[in-house]
């Protein structure tokens, strides 16, 4: 019988070693919307002279860029900590204040992610497991929609894709569990609060405003080289662990379904940087400690702003080059990366341990 996407099941599990795969285990299961990651391996094909068409190929350079593309789970400690590698820095969380199953967890933007990486795999029913040994994210794009659940969508280079695992096979996988099936962010549990960088912190309801959609878009620039290793054969045709190419970049996009006023224009006319912040509030843990996570951007460049003539409403998009600052805005003490990603769940240990 052929394989159903109901019998899917993704796991993924750090690594320490590049192209050594681990297996994945109780806990390292989590759900995903339908991604593959389909391998090109450069194949080059004889074009000498001589000949009226080819007879032969080889392959060459192997490349794999999966991505992941998930709701966004409050307690989800697989999703929690692809976004910890992207950012660098997590740490030990600590308990949240009146509180005792509630832990704070805050992710800060590092230098450099070496060694951040992770094994990733799909069961495909009882036919036979995908894996890929060592991914490294370089990208996340967070999507929050009026009306919908918040996603995520992780994305990076693989070393390959083996299907001949005797690491993760379908025995093996018959351990892995997943933790989380609930507890999913929406957009209408969002407040999005934006001022001015240099003016008085930010504060409710003065400072709230509505769009109907927010994209954040996070990205290193890692780049692996080919032929780097040292022992022979395809190895040569694989990158190695990549590394920073680059700067760290992001942008915030926000949409706004009403064209109010010149607001947008005037900003980047005036090139007048903003702060901002994200902050979802989801169900109780315990006493009234909630589920929340908070994206803070204390240096937002206004880049773009559109709102096409048309029949009917016009709408109204704002693009921002998320930036560093020099100094932490008033509201936002110690925030001078670009983002900082503060987070209140259940989950007790480093998500980048």
């Amino acid at each position: 019988m052929g394989l159903t996407g109901a019998e899917i099941v993704y796991g993924l599990k750090k690594a320490t070693i590049w192209n050594t795969a681990v297996a994945a285990a109780a806990g390292d299961g989590f759900l995903a919307l339908p991604w593959s990651a389909d391998p090109t391996n450069g194949l080059i094909t004889d074009d000498s002279l001589g000949q009226f068409f080819a007879t032969s190929a080889t392959p060459g350079q192997t490349k794999i860029d999966p991505t992941v593309t998930a709701y966004t789970r409050y307690n989800d400690e697989v999703l929690l900590s692809m976004l910890a590698a992207l950012f660098g820095t997590a740490g030990t969380p600590s308990t949240h204040a009146a509180g005792t199953l509630s832990k704070d967890h805050t992710l800060k933007i590092a230098k450099n992610v070496d060694g951040l990486f992770f094994t990733l795999v799909a069961k495909l029913g009882t036919g036979f497991v995908e894996e890929i040994p060592s991914w490294k994210i370089a990208k996340v794009v967070i999507t929050g929609e009026t009306g919908k659940p918040l996603q995520f969508q992780f994305s990076g280079p693989g070393i390959d894709l083996v299907v001949d695992s005797v690491i993760n096979t379908l025995t093996t996988f018959n351990s892995v569990t997943i933790l989380e099936t609930a507890n999913r962010a929406y957009y209408g549990q969002a407040v999005v609060r934006m001022n001015d960088a240099s003016a008085a912190a930010l504060a409710s309801p003065g400072d709230k405003i509505a769009p109907s959609k927010f994209v954040i878009t996070l990205e290193r620039k890692l780049t692996g080289v080919y032929g780097a290793y040292v022992d022979g054969g395809a190895g040569r045709d694989l990158i190695d662990e990549p590394t920073n190419d680059g700067l760290f970049s992001g942008t915030l996009a926000l949409t706004f379904p009403r064209l109010k006023d010149n607001t947008g224009r005037l900003k980047i006319k005036g090139n007048i940087p903003q702060k901002c912040d994200i902050t979802l509030t989801g169900p109780i843990i315990e006493g009234a400690i909630p589920y929340s996570i908070m994206f803070q951007f204390p240096n937002l460049v206004p880049d773009k702003n559109a709102n096409p003539h048309k029949q009917g409403i016009i709408d109204n998009t704002r693009d921002y080059q998320i930036l560093g600052a020099t100094a932490a805005p008033t509201g936002m003490a110690g925030v001078t990366d670009p983002c900082w990603c503060t987070l209140t769940n259940k989950i007790t240990t480093d998500l980048l341990a």
